[in-house]
């Protein structure tokens, strides 16, 4: 643990990885605590910022880590598409934190008990888990893997 700390102080730490850590930290701080919702956050907190700033990310390397509450971690390595600035420029964050929905105890509890029964209904348009993989082969395992979808 000592030699974390130390090489965290170091001018290499802070080039490499404090670097290719910034992109869209600034957004992420508003977000708090999210679970799952973490890393997709992150990752459009990262696109909006590299638009900001004028980034170029065409064909580059993101590598992501998801993790849980116990000691299993996945890193999965992205490839940013050509024209991701177009997707970026869509990507609303500051808009859907305009409208927070403050939750007293009771609420947070039924939320997590029953849904969100008599709490505000989330817009038509957004993202669902469609499907966790299940298929585990030699050539292709997706245990686990929330599949994503879109919806208007």
């Amino acid at each position: 643990m000592a030699l974390i700390l130390a090489y965290r102080r170091t001018p290499l730490f802070k080039a490499r990885i404090e670097g290719a850590m910034s992109l869209g930290a600034d957004r992420m701080m508003d977000l708090g605590n999210l679970y799952t919702a973490s890393l997709p956050a992150w990752i459009a907190a990262g696109l909006v910022d590299a638009l900001d700033k004028g980034a170029d990310l065409d064909d580059a390397e993101l590598l992501t880590m998801g993790y849980g509450s116990g000691d299993a971690a996945e890193p999965v390595l992205n490839t940013v598409q050509p024209g991701w600035q177009e997707a970026a420029s869509r990507i609303s964050l500051e808009g859907a934190l305009g409208d927070p929905v403050m939750l007293g105890q009771s609420q947070y509890e039924m939320l997590h008990d029953r849904g969100a029964v008599g709490l505000p209904q989330p817009p038509s348009e957004r993202f669902f888990i469609e499907r966790i993989g299940t298929i585990r082969e030699p050539d292709f395992q997706d245990v686990g893997v929330e599949y994503y979808q879109y919806a208007r």
